[in-house]
């Protein structure tokens, strides 16, 4: 090789070098950016649907960095697209150990290089049966309303314990059951009814559980009662029925409404609450049916279903489903 040549090839080389510094530099201080403005890392399991998908948009307009986690990763990674680079996606199924364990290594790295003390962790992943007597609902049916709705919010727990243990940072977990009065009221099937219930329970027993460690760690457990919001959950499988949907006039909400609710009061948390966030209390439920109760009776429509129980379109631009369930934008 000639002088020249390799006088070259080493300029070539040193060249590149400093580029791959100046990106490296460049990286660095767009996390140090992004970390200066990020309140908390979220991970949402069932994040690419329904509610979930709605508290991941709301949670990034509210400057934190979410992971949205599904069972499907291609619908995960078009669904956190729409939100921004604010948003990851993570193909994670949560009644399998070493994908929630990924997961919880997902949420770890992401603190760490963003330095964000507070990692939230909502178990929005779920599943219901058609409602029908158990004894018409198939097995497979049953164990897929058990692993998601109780296995995984289990397994879940397990890894967001051991990340407040190893890292010192603060776990906040949100588990979707039933607040007691929504319990009472509830006419969903047996297998969703069950698991809800136990859900709520598992909450209380989480925090009795570490208050007493030693040491201890900062974690907390919280109940979050959505209400009914209008997902498959609520009206897919044929669920709804016309008299059901009357009611859906007073209590129900759209998915977006009540993420941006229910955002805004788990942010607003104090660290060491094990409070419930609840979209409705009691009293306003109370209210809502006194003022719908006319148009219950009388059967005229509402403000999502009309007499005949067709969907209520509120702008030309909303989507629905056969369900009356609101598409989200990449569907």
């Amino acid at each position: 090789m000639s002088r020249t040549a390799s006088a070259g090839t080493a300029r070539g080389v040193r060249v590149r070098a400093r580029a791959r510094g100046h990106r490296v530099v460049a990286r660095a201080k767009a996390d140090a950016r992004t970390a200066s403005a990020t309140r908390a890392v979220c991970v949402i399991t069932g994040g690419a649907r329904g509610l979930g998908y709605h508290l991941a948009r709301a949670l990034v307009a509210r400057s934190c960095a979410v992971v949205l986690a599904s069972r499907d990763g291609a619908r995960a990674e078009t669904a956190s697209r729409t939100l921004g680079a604010a948003c990851a996606f993570a193909r994670c199924d949560v009644g399998e150990t070493a994908d929630v364990e990924a997961l919880g290594r997902r949420a770890r790295e992401t603190a760490e290089r963003l330095d964000v003390d507070v990692v939230y962790w909502i178990n929005a992943a779920g599943a219901v049966t058609k409602n029908a007597p158990l004894c018409d609902v198939d097995a497979r049916e049953i164990s897929a309303v058990v692993r998601a709705n109780l296995l995984g919010p289990l397994l879940g727990a397990r890894t967001c314990e051991r990340l407040a243990r190893e890292t010192s940072k603060r776990v906040v977990v949100f588990n979707f059951g039933f607040s007691d009065w929504g319990a009472n009221l509830s006419k969903s099937a047996a297998t969703h009814k069950s698991t809800k219930t136990g859900l709520s329970a598992l909450t209380k027993a989480l925090n009795a559980e570490v208050r007493a460690m030693s040491p201890p760690i900062r974690c907390e457990f919280h109940q979050l009662s959505p209400g009914l919001a209008l997902t498959r959950v609520l009206l897919g499988n044929g669920n709804a029925n016309p008299i059901s949907k009357r009611v859906f006039n007073a209590l129900a909400e759209e998915p977006s409404v009540i993420a941006d609710a229910l955002v805004d009061r788990m942010l607003a948390l104090p660290e060491g609450s094990t409070s419930p966030v609840e979209y409705l209390t009691p009293l306003e439920a109370a209210r809502r049916m006194f003022d719908e109760l006319p148009r219950i009776v009388t059967g005229s429509g509402g403000r999502h279903f009309d007499a005949n129980g067709d969907r209520v379109r509120t702008s030309s631009d909303v989507r629905y489903d056969d369900d009356g369930v609101e598409l989200l934008p990449f569907e």
